[in-house]
């Protein structure tokens, strides 16, 4: 019940001043931690500047590692792709998929549009992943990662996605590339394993082999 010891602290999301009355919002393409962690160490970032940084477990730093990647801001098409994504109730509500369960929740997020408050640019990555053999994969944000939570569990990649492989030490290492509709949750020295979705939407567990040079 009591704290054991705090290694480091990063924002969870932004928040930004809301519609009058209601008090501060979620930003919708808020920047997110990301966070590996490992036996001996921990590493995290928080999406607004591109850092890796690695910590002991008992809070020492060990190495930080930046990248100067260009500030995208927010466009009108990112805005409208978000608000057609955002009011896309196909797949009910909660599991409840009946007309009645769509109609309600389709009404609710369109009385929402207006209130929602969006970031001014897009956040410079979207997750990390500790792989098996120390490295810490870090996966380029895409447009669709702002409102993936809102149209059901876990929803695929609907395109490729792009990490970037740092070293223990920091160093990088390769960039690679996942195909769409995978969603990785292990790496090795020569695999990534996941989950992919078929044409219907069925999952399965997904072993991709890593050819290192």
């Amino acid at each position: 019940g009591r704290e054991a010891g705090v290694v480091t602290r990063y924002p969870v999301a932004e928040m930004g001043a809301g519609p009058p009355g209601r008090g501060p919002a979620y930003l919708e393409f808020s920047a997110r931690s990301g966070m590996a962690l490992f036996t001996d160490r921990i590493c995290r970032g928080f999406a607004r500047t591109y850092e890796v940084a690695c910590f002991h477990l008992d809070g020492k730093p060990i190495l930080s590692v930046r990248r100067a990647v260009p500030v995208v801001p927010v466009s009108d098409s990112a805005r409208k792709a978000f608000e057609l994504a955002y009011t896309d109730v196909s797949g009910g509500n909660e599991g409840d998929n009946s007309d009645g369960a769509r109609s309600s929740l389709k009404a609710l997020r369109l009385h929402n549009l207006p209130g929602l408050v969006y970031a001014k640019t897009l956040p410079v990555f979207a997750a990390f992943l500790g792989s098996q053999t120390g490295d810490v994969w870090v996966r380029d944000y895409r447009i669709e990662d702002a409102f993936v939570s809102k149209v059901g569990f876990n929803p695929p990649p609907t395109m490729p996605t792009h990490w970037n492989v740092f070293a223990a030490d920091g160093r990088w290492l390769a960039d690679v590339t996942l195909p769409a509709r995978f969603t990785a949750f292990d790496a090795g020295a020569d695999y990534v394993l996941g989950v992919s979705r078929d044409a219907d939407d069925v999952e399965r567990v997904t072993m991709l082999r890593l050819q290192r040079n």
